[in-house]
Parts: structure tokens; sequence; C-alpha cells
């Protein structure tokens, strides 16, 4: 049904190195974090930046930056299930400082607005 569900995030699990569960693990407890990015991830993981980035990539087709993106965006999805929701609250909650730029970054990954996709909703 969403174009987030139907690309399968599910599939990133499927026999994963250490590495690369650690870093799934991270992004899921620290998603909302606007300052997480290749650095944290990596360092959080006790590896490079540059050997994270390739078995990442390796392992889930995914580069952590569109990873992290999709999986907030995932969760965008259902904090707009409900209709009272703001969107300037759901883009701090999944780690945005700037509404416009969440905005844009939903419409690529989600395909609809934001606010589209809210009123598929109600």
């Amino acid at each position: 049904r969403d174009a987030q569900e139907s690309r399968g995030l599910g599939d990133v699990y499927k026999r994963q190195s250490k590495y690369v569960m650690e870093s799934l693990a991270y992004i899921a407890g620290h998603y909302n974090d606007p300052d997480i990015g290749v650095g944290s991830i990596a360092a959080n993981a006790g590896i490079s930046e540059g050997y994270l980035c390739h078995i990442f990539k390796k392992e889930t087709n995914y580069t952590l930056m569109e990873y992290l993106s999709q999986y907030r965006m995932h969760v965008a999805m259902q904090l707009l299930r409900d209709c009272r929701v703001k969107i300037y609250e759901v883009a701090e909650q999944v780690g945005y400082r700037d509404i416009a730029y969440f905005s844009s970054m939903f419409r690529k990954i989600v395909g609809v607005t934001p606010s589209e996709y809210q009123d598929r909703c109600k």
C-alpha cells in the first residue's frame, strides 16, 4: 500500500554482520537525533566510517544515510496517520530541524507530500 512498505525495509535484517546489526539498532534508537550521521553510527560500532559504509551497502543495498532517511519516513508515516498531529511536530520527532527539507525528503521517498499523506488517512 505505501511506497515505503513496498520497498521492504524488513529485508535489511536478513543475514547481517555484527556491525550492520549494531548500526541498525543504533539507528532505531537514535533516528530522532538531528545530528546522527555516519560518524556517530561508526563510532558506536567501533569501526571506521569507510568500512562501515562499505559493509552496510554490501549487506543491505542501502547507504547508511539512505537507510536512515527511509527509517525516518517509515516512522513519520505512522505518526501522520493521526490527523491531530502537526507536520512540523512529526518532522521534529523524526530528527529534522527544517520542515521544508523534511517535506521534500518525504515526497521523494513516499511519493506524496506529508499533508497529502495525512489527508489520505482521514
